[in-house]
């Protein structure tokens, strides 16, 4: 009996609650004041990004005016295109926060939203904040610059721009390739073109039986037959070591950094000629068969 009671009570109270709230929800002014709220923050959430659109316009407009100064265009390539990057970033992040002021969104509120934002973003984000710091540190110690060919983990090609989170590098065969700055700066970078010479390596292989000497003197002479090869550092041939079936020469001859590759295709074309114009042998690998018939 009890039960039912309190069963009864509970179901007069919830039918008492919905015809409230039927009643609240189709009220002729709470209609009327939605309807006008709905409105009201439609067009602001409209101007809001219509405000964005046109002041994002405005600041890349002075940012391409800026790009046009004298003193821009001096400006180092590598940190060029980090400013161009980190400017960007910050124009889209400044007009999304005059945005939310413009939606209502008090300073104090404001700070608080951005504070906890910053936080929840540092901890998701903590591999980008790597790659800034990494691609702050690129600048500072100019470990490479725009233009400079270098070698990333065996990624090999000539950086096309500095970003504020990556390095893009273009290969041989016209691939870009986007490297995070974290990995860059966690790896060693090997930079060609940091130094004005550089040094052609090439290794010959003779046979036991030519005259060594003879060999050696020809390369020579054919080293510095090649325009682009510098008379000074002077260009060495040694033995380098003496291997299963020929004598390997080294050839080291010093260039201009652009031209390390005319160089290096030049000898590479004139060695065989030149070793067979002397009557010189370039062994290869072979193997004697015996036969002995019991």
């Amino acid at each position: 009996m009890e039960h039912t009671i309190k069963t009864a009570t509970e179901d007069l109270v919830n039918e008492a609650f919905g015809v409230k709230l039927w009643e609240h929800l189709f009220n002729e002014e709470f209609l009327i004041n939605f309807t006008v709220k709905s409105i009201y923050f439609s067009v602001k959430i409209v101007l809001a990004i219509i405000l964005y659109k046109l002041g994002k316009r405005f600041f890349d407009k002075l940012l391409t005016s800026y790009e046009n100064t004298k003193y821009y265009k001096n400006m180092d390539e590598s940190f060029k295109s980090f400013t161009q990057s980190f400017l960007h970033l910050g124009i889209k992040i400044l007009m999304a926060v005059l945005c939310l002021i413009f939606l209502g969104m008090k300073g104090s509120s404001l700070i608080a939203f951005l504070g906890t934002l910053g936080l929840g973003v540092g901890l998701a984000l903590k591999d980008s904040l790597a790659n800034l710091a990494g691609g702050i540190i690129i600048l500072v110690f100019k470990n490479y610059s725009v233009g400079d060919h270098i070698d990333v983990n065996g990624l090999n090609g000539t950086v096309k721009s500095i970003n504020v989170f990556s390095t893009s590098i273009l290969t041989f065969d016209n691939k870009v390739i986007t490297i995070p700055n974290g990995n860059i700066i966690s790896s060693p970078i090997i930079n060609y073109t940091s130094r004005h010479v550089r040094r052609v390596d090439i290794t010959v292989s003779v046979g036991y039986g030519d005259d060594i000497e003879l060999a050696k003197r020809v390369l020579k002479e054919m080293a510095y037959s090649n325009e682009k090869v510098l008379k000074h550092p002077d260009v060495n041939v040694l033995i380098g070591e003496y291997g299963a079936s020929s004598i390997n020469i080294f050839v080291r001859a010093w260039c201009k950094t652009e031209d390390y590759w005319d160089v290096y295709y030049g000898l590479m074309d004139k060695t065989k000629p030149t070793l067979d114009k002397h009557k010189l042998s370039i062994p290869f690998p072979q193997m004697d068969i015996h036969h002995y018939n019991r």
